[in-house]
């Protein structure tokens, strides 16, 4: 059919016969939306195609002029970016994929908004959060700055959200740079899974199902270094901190050490870290590290170190393959640079109201601070639980 003769015989449609819209046909139609002219000929639209039932469904009792969705093959979503200034240009891919579907013989609705613009962006967020707390399915959560409290603890309002969740059948985990400290302070009754020293280990109740350490003979050049340089370092494995200090001097309640000669360490390293005052401790460390390590520095000075393969967002990709869970039914909440990794791979990555700037700039949402319960607060609002 040439264009022409589309448009003068277009109808609307309210109703659909079964009709299957392959790739190479859903790709022929997105392409003529991408081609769609704009003001500078920025291009700033995005398309989400849904063919999920459940979601078509929800999206069909959204608006009343909606409800013909539910009967749709699938369902083209037009977005724009943050920095698009008017509504009119985020529909400006609208008229090609309308003649473009007709002249291919495809049946479709196009929807407008309300004022013939688009509804607003907290008006879908708010139907989108209406599906989507059905099927959030996993819940993960940094330790300090984010499930702690200032004082170490966790609230008896958190510890109660977090059960509420457990027997809703979302899998509750936490993932920390700590070790063999954690038990005191985030019981593991409390968790379905623990990720520690940064996701170089995975407990499942009593069970290690994952493990990813620095070889010592990799380890042991990098702490002859920093120890020569000054810096105060330990390797850690099984609670145990190998060190070239004494380390209850800087935190209390850490008493499993061991002053040791790094020399002569011959124990793999599920972490290890130097506490660095400048930037150029930061360099020094990076040019010395091993290709196979890499390195983040958290907000209180403390330089870890870990295998490549040991990162939060890994670990959590872990648990959730083997509980069957889809990347973007997680929910995930820090507060410090090395929760940048796991926010971002998540389905939903939430900055806490205290969290450093670089958390927030990531985060797809911020919630309340750590001492105000934020992650309780931002459960609550998204009815997760009641």
């Amino acid at each position: 059919m040439d264009v022409n003769t589309a448009i003068l015989t277009r109808r609307s449609i309210r109703k659909f016969v079964p009709f299957e819209i392959d790739e190479k046909l859903l790709k022929t139609i997105l392409t003529a939306g991408f081609h769609a002219p704009t003001a500078g000929n920025k291009r700033p639209v995005h398309f989400i195609v849904i063919k999920n039932r459940e979601i078509l469904k929800i999206l069909s009792k959204a608006k009343q002029e909606a409800e013909m969705i539910n009967n749709a093959e699938l369902a083209i979503i037009v977005c724009g970016g943050k920095s698009i200034p008017k509504p009119k240009e985020v529909m400006s891919g609208s008229p090609n994929v309308d003649v473009d579907h007709l002249t291919l013989g495809v049946p479709i609705i196009w929807k407008m908004g309300s004022n013939g613009g688009i509804t607003g962006p907290n008006y879908w967020q708010k139907k989108w959060m209406d599906y989507n707390k059905f099927m959030v399915k996993m819940i993960v959560v940094d330790l300090d700055g984010t499930l702690l409290k200032d004082d170490k603890t966790i609230s008896e309002r958190t510890k109660s959200a977090l059960i509420q969740c457990r027997e809703k059948n979302i899998k509750v985990v936490y993932a920390t740079a700590r070790g063999g400290s954690v038990e005191k302070i985030a019981p593991s009754q409390l968790f379905d899974g623990r990720i520690v020293m940064g996701g170089a280990i995975i407990h499942v109740g009593g069970s290690v199902v994952y493990s990813s350490l620095i070889p010592y003979t990799v380890a042991r050049p990098l702490l002859i270094s920093c120890n020569k340089r000054g810096l105060k370092t330990a390797s850690e494995n099984s609670g145990i901190h190998y060190s070239n200090f004494d380390v209850s001097k800087e935190w209390s309640y850490i008493t499993n050490f061991e002053v040791v000669d790094f020399s002569q360490h011959n124990i793999d390293a599920e972490k290890i870290y130097a506490l660095v005052t400048n930037t150029e401790d930061v360099k020094f460390i990076q040019s010395n590290l091993p290709q196979d390590l890499h390195m983040v520095v958290a907000r209180d000075g403390m330089a870890m170190i870990m295998n490549k393969e040991a990162t939060k967002s890994k670990a959590v990709a872990k648990l959730a393959k083997d509980w069957g869970i889809n990347q973007s039914e997680i929910v995930a909440f820090g507060d410090d640079i090395n929760d940048i990794d796991m926010l971002t791979y998540v389905g939903i990555g939430v900055a806490m109201g205290n969290a450093v700037n670089e958390v927030k700039d990531i985060a797809d949402e911020i919630c309340l601070s750590n001492e105000e319960d934020g992650i309780v607060e931002w459960i609550l609002k998204k009815g997760i639980i009641k």
